[in-house]
């Protein structure tokens, strides 16, 4: 993990590092190498990891990885209580959509 942090922040701040000569293309290359190298190591362990966090489900905001693990129905809820769902059809299609098909069945 600390491996995995660090070439990804160098990874992330690539311009810092390459602009004084710090790291060099080849040198990238490796680094990219090892970091995917890396997550194919950790990921049979990434869901364990992300859970040590305890990160709640109210502060990931996120219907994925849900505690209960219903992911699905936490979705279609969240969809149902997005504003433009409200309606069956978009506040555009009167006025752009409609007038457009109409003329293609011409």
């Amino acid at each position: 993990m600390l491996q995995l942090y660090a070439l990804g922040t160098i990874e992330r701040e690539l311009g810092e590092f390459t602009s004084d000569g710090f790291v060099s293309p080849q040198q990238y290359r490796w680094i990219k190498t090892h970091t995917d190298r890396l997550l194919g190591v950790i990921r049979p362990d990434a869901v364990a990891l992300v859970d040590s966090f305890d990160f709640s489900d109210f502060s990931l905001n996120s219907s994925l990885g849900k505690y209960d693990g219903d992911c699905y129905r936490d979705m279609y809820r969240r969809a149902q209580k997005d504003p433009r769902n409200q309606t069956l059809v978009g506040p555009a299609y009167e006025e752009s959509i409609k007038p457009w098909i109409a003329k293609s069945r011409l």
